[in-house]
């Protein structure tokens, strides 16, 4: 017991705990990995209209619905027709970094060989709207070539 007590000795202890906090201290502002740091940056204000932004991956209700009857193109190979667009009712003020309107994309599927799953996310191209995913589902049991798409 009296080795074991000269060896740790309550001011080695304390010098050993104020060295290692003074390690960590100094190379952990340094050391975060890239996510850590990606994660701590702002997040972006509202999307930009289509003319802004470029796609129609952060624009807004109104800009999706200028292009409703035109078609998406596929990663599967399959062809997507805007149908419909609807926007939800807005009840209280979103954050900053939401769409000001949350809303749905209604899509038929016109085209491709295959069936596609009930929910999965898609590589899409549109001519005026870019290249974007999109995640998109079944919009019924009893519509099995539509798919819904929810943009908050």
């Amino acid at each position: 017991m009296n080795v074991i007590q000269s060896l740790l000795s309550r001011r080695k202890m304390m010098a050993g705990m104020a060295t290692s906090a003074a390690l960590v201290a100094a190379t952990s502002a340094d050391a975060k990995p890239p996510s850590v740091k990606a994660a701590a940056q702002p997040l972006p204000h509202r999307p930009l209209p289509l003319s802004a932004a470029g796609s129609l991956a952060t624009a807004s209700v109104e800009d999706w619905a200028k292009h409703v009857g035109t078609t998406f193109e596929t990663s599967t190979g399959h062809k997507l027709r805007l149908s419909e667009v609807k926007a939800f009712e807005n009840r209280d003020r979103r954050p900053d970094n939401l769409r000001a309107r949350p809303f749905a994309a209604k899509f038929d599927v016109v085209a491709g060989k295959g069936d596609l799953p009930e929910q999965l996310t898609l590589r899409v191209n549109h001519k005026v709207g870019g290249t974007f995913d999109l995640f998109v589902t079944t919009a019924a049991l009893e519509t099995p070539l539509q798919r819904v798409a929810v943009f908050a």
